[in-house]
């Protein structure tokens, strides 16, 4: 038993000098069906520890993970009779790469652990290969090929052979196919806010749109002669994640105190909080309240709007609560409301992953337009637990309270977002602003405006 298991530990050796590049002849092995089925079984182990090293997250042991350890032996044996073929080195080479194996395990389940990633990673990426993975595997790859290129094993194919079966063989179905693993992460309970959509009513809650639209509009003041008003509009649309109620509620807020929007600003909100006293944030309840305040505004008047969802590839912004089939808000149908509505001066202003999209169908020269991301970028901070997504605390907390300037506010805004996402390591939204031709001029007589407002108030 204690030669065994020196045995095993000279194999060790040798395999983790092979998995550095090192260079061990297969004599170096101890051969033996014993050693075979010894480092079988700690292959086996390492498959099993590596799901407990990998995660934090509560995880549940899954015995149909003993068929991935049944097809990685497979694959292995399988490389090794086709480079090996039919020569008395056929076993060494099994072992050799069995000892490099085990190492592999245990060196990618550090390198992957959760708390690890939280530190070589600025997020949880979502992509099946990351650049990471793809260097352990060509490292891996290396390791194997060159073992079995320095065998010079008889009868052995040519190199360029040898790399193919490697990824044919190995690479291919080791990473590719879809194995069960020996853990999954223990699934918990869906969040009580997600289940209470079950009590909306559909019918109810749709003929409850009418009064409560209604009652918005009812508060909402005529312009003011000789003024240049604002008219706030907020539209946060995704119910599952409070982080977009709470930032238009903090926005109609900061305007209703230092842009003079009082009685002159409405939110529509898609949330379990407040489904039953606001009117939700749809096309159509959108596309009434801008006629609404169109014909309450006047030519020289602004209309803000702030749109804060998800946002889509294809540039449309989810409308989503629980299980209502509303619309999606795409840049063609707001273009036609606005028009409709005959509102000339818009600062639009849109929070969501590629809504860079909405500025070409949206542009005019009177409008100023602001979005979170390019149209093939993403934006960040859309979670439950915060109380702004990146690009709507750049811009309300940290630049609207205080700037009355919005162009200026939106390009310092900018600059805010760039460094953070530098900060965190994470790839560049790159928000967008647009200025139309005739609007830089209005927006300078109107900073001044609510900056001499706030002086006097």
């Amino acid at each position: 038993m204690i030669k065994a298991l020196l045995n095993l530990r000279h194999n060790l050796r040798n395999g983790l000098n092979l998995l550095l590049l090192k260079k061990v002849p297969l004599t170096q092995f101890i051969v033996s069906y014993q050693q075979l089925w010894a480092l079988s079984l700690l292959f086996l182990s390492t498959l099993i520890l590596s799901g407990v090293i990998q995660h934090i997250l509560p995880i549940l042991f899954n015995i149909y993970g003993v068929i991935a350890f049944v097809l990685h032996l497979f694959f292995i044996a399988l490389y090794v009779l086709l480079v090996a073929r039919n020569t008395d080195k056929m076993l060494h080479l099994f072992i050799a790469l069995l000892s490099i194996w085990i190492f592999s395990n245990v060196f990618w389940a550090f390198l992957s652990n959760d708390l690890f990633l939280s530190f070589w990673q600025s997020q949880a990426r979502e992509e099946e290969l990351n650049i990471e993975y793809i260097i352990f595997n060509f490292w891996i790859g290396a390791a194997v090929i060159i073992t079995t290129i320095r065998a010079k094993l008889e009868d052995s194919p040519k190199n360029i052979q040898i790399i193919l079966l490697y990824v044919i063989y190995l690479a291919v179905p080791l990473n590719y196919l879809n194995f069960n693993s020996f853990w999954h992460e223990k699934q918990e309970p869906v969040e009580e806010t997600v289940s209470k959509y079950d009590v909306i009513n559909q019918e109810d809650i749709y003929y409850q749109q009418f009064k409560l639209i209604n009652a918005e509009k009812r508060q909402l003041l005529m312009q003011r002669p000789g003024i240049l008003d604002i008219y706030f509009v907020g539209f946060a649309s995704y119910a599952n994640q409070d982080v977009f109620m709470k930032e238009v509620n903090y926005a109609q807020a900061l305007f209703d105190n230092k842009f003079d929007t009082k009685d002159r600003s409405i939110t529509l909100i898609n949330n379990i909080k407040t489904y039953q006293n606001k009117p939700l944030a749809t096309q159509h309840n959108l596309n009434n309240i801008l006629e609404y305040i169109g014909a309450l505004m006047d030519s020289e008047d602004f209309l803000f709007l702030y749109l804060t969802s998800h946002g889509s590839k294809d540039h449309q912004l989810s409308v989503n609560m629980g299980h209502l089939s509303l619309n999606r808000i795409n840049p063609k149908m707001l273009m036609e409301a606005l028009d409709k509505a005959k509102i000339k001066n818009r600062i639009l202003v849109i929070s969501a992953c590629y809504s860079g999209g909405f500025i070409e169908p949206l542009k005019n020269e009177n409008s100023l337009i602001f979005t979170a991301s390019a149209y093939d970028k993403s934006s960040f901070g859309c979670s439950q637990q915060s109380d702004f997504t990146y690009f709507g605390e750049a811009i309300f907390k940290d630049q609207l309270s205080y700037n009355y300037d919005f162009i200026d506010a939106f390009k310092q805004a900018t600059l805010i977002i760039k460094k953070r996402e530098i900060k965190e390591d994470k790839e560049p939204s790159n928000p967008q602003l647009y200025i139309g031709s005739q609007i830089k001029d209005k927006l300078t007589e109107l900073g001044h405006a609510i900056e001499q407002w706030n002086r006097i108030k």
